[in-house]
């Protein structure tokens, strides 16, 4: 456990860009999410050569993930994410460019 507290440090103490915080480039970063995963819903929905196949699936894992970044984004207004949040968001953001590829016909 000592190993993640001195991550969760060293994120907190040297993470900044210019005049930000990590907590508001994270919050920043969240918005972004949330844009990109509406933008790019809309393209998988129009033009996704195997989104009627995976549809409920697909709808599904797009509600996970909004829901996921909206919690998120309350969370990150009061401190920044912990070294879990901060491993496990970008991980989830690749799951989901990954399945977006699928249904879009890679």
């Amino acid at each position: 456990m000592a190993f993640f507290s001195s991550i969760e440090q060293w994120l907190h103490k040297h993470t900044y860009t210019g005049n930000k915080s990590l907590a508001q480039a994270q919050l920043q970063q969240t918005k972004a999410r949330i844009l990109l995963s509406c933008a790019s819903l809309l393209y998988v929905v129009f033009h996704g050569e195997y989104f009627q196949l995976y549809k409920f699936e697909a709808l599904s894992f797009f509600a996970t993930y909004f829901i996921l970044n909206s919690v998120a984004l309350l969370k990150l207004q009061q401190r920044p994410f912990r070294v879990l949040g901060s491993l496990l968001y970008p991980l989830l953001d690749v799951s989901v460019v990954n399945f977006g590829m699928l249904i879009d016909g890679g």
